[in-house]
């Protein structure tokens, strides 16, 4: 077989990755294609390097597109049944896509709420931080007005540092603990 097969490396990773999504392992990939181990090995970590991941998303209409091909294949075949026992073996078939379709379906909830619950989770720090930095400024004017006996002191003591003030109180107030930041 090797023979006939120009090991360019687009064939051999497809090889490989072919033969391992099949069970084989790295060995016998080597011994069937005449090649060394660690060709193989390396083959299949540059299509691991190289592949492309697809979002949760992108995952769930993929598998529902191949659930409904599934299905008309079995539909074909289920109007082309001869026997009872044929149309029987088909219903199993039916049922077996109808649950993956559910299971695939409740995934795809549960995804969503995960994502609501996130979602909540950072809008409460976003509101907590505000919160907090909101009660420093306010201690901040409170000692600058404590401070300074005049307007022109009061808004240099504010305005002076604003810029490195604000910086820190924003850094506190985004590290702040979620106990802290309600308190």
């Amino acid at each position: 077989m090797a023979e006939n097969i120009e090991n360019t490396v687009d064939m051999l990773t497809t090889i490989v990755v072919d033969r391992r999504s099949e069970g084989y392992t790295f060995e016998e990939i080597a011994t069937e294609q005449d090649i060394s181990v660690d060709e193989a090995v390396r083959a299949w970590k540059e299509y691991i390097e190289s592949r492309a991941v697809m979002s949760p998303e992108e995952q769930w209409v993929l598998h529902l597109i191949r659930l409904e091909k599934l299905l008309v294949m079995a539909h074909q075949r289920a109007n082309s049944a001869a026997t009872a026992e044929d149309l029987e073996l088909f219903l199993k078939i039916f049922d077996r896509i109808e649950a993956l379709q559910a299971l695939n379906k409740a995934r795809k909830t549960e995804a969503q709420d995960a994502l609501v619950e996130l979602t909540k989770a950072q809008t409460q720090i976003i509101l907590n931080a505000m919160m907090t930095l909101q009660g420093n400024f306010k201690q901040q004017l409170e000692i600058a007005f404590d401070k300074g006996k005049t307007l022109k002191a009061i808004r240099g003591e504010v305005l002076d540092n604003f810029d490195t003030t604000f910086l820190a109180e924003a850094q506190k107030a985004l590290s702040a603990h979620p106990e802290e930041q309600g308190a």
